[in-house]
């Protein structure tokens, strides 16, 4: 486990940032200087801020196309700032010299050395309105979801994966041990729309007929092609009918984990939005009816619930996302998320279910399930889309409502990618729906104060999605950040990777996404 986690981390320590075009120098060359300024101080330094530093210059070193030099921060600490003939330089009609002050980008090499990949000069300390203040202990991934189901799965101990997953659909036998380490678990069950040959199905064909849902004719509504059924929550005997299938759900995971307590977290409830595929409308039919009648149904079985009801068409988005006001539902799935034509749903029903249940007081978790799902291709061979994925999700999520999960193939079966590890924070704007973030061109963009890869501050970032299909855009940068994040290989387990080394690009395709770093 420490070896893995080793290699998630590279990304981060690893870290070697450049220049987003050509190296060199803009505006007057500074020319050659000796050694000059006080005597360097090497001893007295604090730990790094984060990937950019201001202070003015207390001694410097010119070496043929390098300069190095120290600077003293407004708070009185001492760095080392490295300079190479691929810095980029500004130099504001100054030279460098003691006493100028630099604010200076890049990585550190050391907790005192930075080596620059950018270097403004001002005659005076920069003035600046304070960002929001980076909160505490940042986390060192997205909520992530996982079905550890396969064979390599269902043998590696869970351990293994607790590093990289908040979530996950597990056999009941192993229920226990996963959440032992800490990750949470997920009861499937199909009260909705059973399929002939499932628990519920039997159930509600056997012992609940009257739940059944039927036409004003009287005619039983079927689903899967005849192979399946529908209740219907306002008929009398649907609550009992919900109440025997979550007691069943319970009682199978509880008996398989004998000395775990209570080894589930939340139960998923399948099928949950429009009727499609029903061989008719059922009497009386209303979504926003059955919304109430279903919620009050969930909510006397005194367990917690995650509705799969999101994916819809843009117009029906608030009547589902309000499906998941019930006191007992803590969140809704968005199956093929950012996987089809239905972008704008995707983002505007994010934003909704999070307003909600924050308006709610419902406390975080997992709120809006993003699940890319209905792929099975190797993510090595996908990351153009994985990319416009992510960037997809994070253009509206929020850290303490939102999960992130994805079904690309991977040689190791474990489906949680190296990107998941990016989190930004702190958005600059909080929309009510997606539309506000289109900019000029086309593009859409999310600015966040304070970003993070595996919980190590990269400063602030932004977030550029073209969900367009055929239209080229231009890439907005109102930070004027200077690389962009680049993906390679396969999932977090597979020796898949994140740099911050990539350039910025000015134009971007058709559903592509850009995470823009300084």
């Amino acid at each position: 486990m420490h070896f893995l986690r080793a290699l998630a981390l590279s990304g981060v320590l690893g870290i070697s940032l450049f220049a987003a075009g050509c190296g060199g120098e803009s505006g007057t060359a500074t020319p050659p200087v000796p050694n000059t300024g006080s005597t360097p101080i090497r001893g007295t330094m604090s730990s790094p801020p984060s990937s950019s530093v201001t202070g003015q210059v207390d001694y410097m070193t010119f070496f043929s196309t390098s300069k190095e030099f120290q600077i003293k921060t407004s708070s009185g600490t001492y760095y080392w700032i490295a300079t190479s003939a691929s810095t980029n330089w500004t130099y504001n009609g100054l030279s460098l010299s003691v006493g100028k002050w630099v604010t200076a980008g890049g990585s550190w090499t050391t907790g005192t050395m930075l080596n620059a990949s950018t270097v403004s000069l001002s005659p005076s300390a920069p003035s600046s309105t304070p960002s929001p203040a980076p909160p505490a202990g940042a986390p060192a991934h997205v909520q992530t979801a996982e079905y550890l189901e396969s064979p390599t799965e269902m043998s590696t101990n869970p351990s293994v994966y607790a590093p990289y997953l908040t979530w996950a659909y597990v056999l009941n036998s192993r229920a226990g041990m996963t959440r032992a380490t800490g990750i949470k678990t997920v009861l499937y069950t199909n009260p909705i729309m059973p399929n002939r040959g499932s628990y519920e199905y039997n159930t509600l064909s056997g012992s609940y007929p009257s739940a059944r849902a039927t036409t004003c004719g009287g005619s039983i509504v079927t689903t899967w092609a005849g192979a399946g059924l529908l209740s219907d929550p306002t008929k009398a005997s649907t609550a009992a009918y919900f109440q025997n299938v979550v007691n069943n759900a319970i009682a199978t995971v509880e008996a398989a984990n004998p000395g775990y307590a209570h080894p589930w977290d939340l139960v998923y409830v399948d099928d949950d939005g429009p009727l499609y595929g029903a061989s008719a409308t059922p009497c009386g039919y209303l979504p926003s009816t059955w919304s109430v009648a279903q919620n009050a149904a969930f909510a006397s079985t005194g367990q917690k619930f995650i509705l799969n009801s999101l994916s819809v068409a843009l117009n029906n988005v608030p009547t589902y996302v309000q499906r998941l006001s019930g006191s007992a539902i803590e969140g809704g799935e968005f199956e093929e998320c950012f996987m089809t034509s239905l972008w704008a749903s995707e983002e505007d029903a994010q934003l909704q279910t999070v307003a909600l249940l924050k308006s709610e007081g419902k406390a975080p978790g997992a709120g809006f399930w993003c699940y890319a799902d209905n792929t099975s291709a190797l993510a090595s061979s996908s990351i153009a889309e994985r990319m416009y994925i992510y960037a997809s999700f994070l253009l509206t999520y929020d850290p303490n409502y939102s999960v992130f999960e994805e079904s690309f193939t991977t040689p190791s079966t474990f489906k949680v990618m190296p990107e998941s590890g990016f989190v930004p924070m702190n958005p600059a704007s909080v929309p009510v729906d997606v539309s506000s973030l289109q900019v000029g061109g086309g593009a859409y963009l999310q600015r966040y104060n304070n970003c993070y890869y595996r919980g190590a501050s990269l400063g602030q970032c932004e977030i550029v999605v073209n969900p367009s299909t055929t239209n080229w855009v231009n890439v907005p940068n109102p930070a004027g950040l200077h690389h962009s994040m680049v993906l390679s290989g396969n999932g977090v387990l597979d020796g898949g990777s994140v740099t911050f080394t990539g350039a910025v690009p000015a134009t971007m395709g058709p559903k592509s996404g850009v995470i823009l770093t300084p």
